[in-house]
């Protein structure tokens, strides 16, 4: 167990590629109690749940399932290169 009550800053710059590589990795879960600012790209692999607004700035991508349960609102230019589903349960 390692508890540090001050500010914790680690100077090591190594990039990271995957879930077992870069300055810091953890092998187990990860809880944060506050905000999360990350500086460059964010990969995820596996499912991912937003609870609450999300805001995307720029684009958003989903390379295969993009699923949304309850209001959407899409303000501009919205286009999609394949299928769009709209009203339908595929749960």
């Amino acid at each position: 167990t390692l508890a540090v009550a001050g500010i914790t800053t680690i100077e090591n710059e190594a990039s990271s590629t995957s879930s077992t590589s870069g300055a810091l990795r953890v092998v187990g879960g990860t809880g944060i109690g506050e905000n999360l600012y990350v500086g460059r790209d964010l990969n995820v692999t596996g499912l991912s749940t937003l609870t609450g607004i999300t805001t995307t700035i720029n684009q958003l991508f989903a390379g295969t399932d993009f699923s949304v349960g309850g209001a959407t609102t899409l303000t501009g230019i919205t286009t999609t290169l394949n299928d769009l589903f709209v009203g339908v349960n595929f749960g």
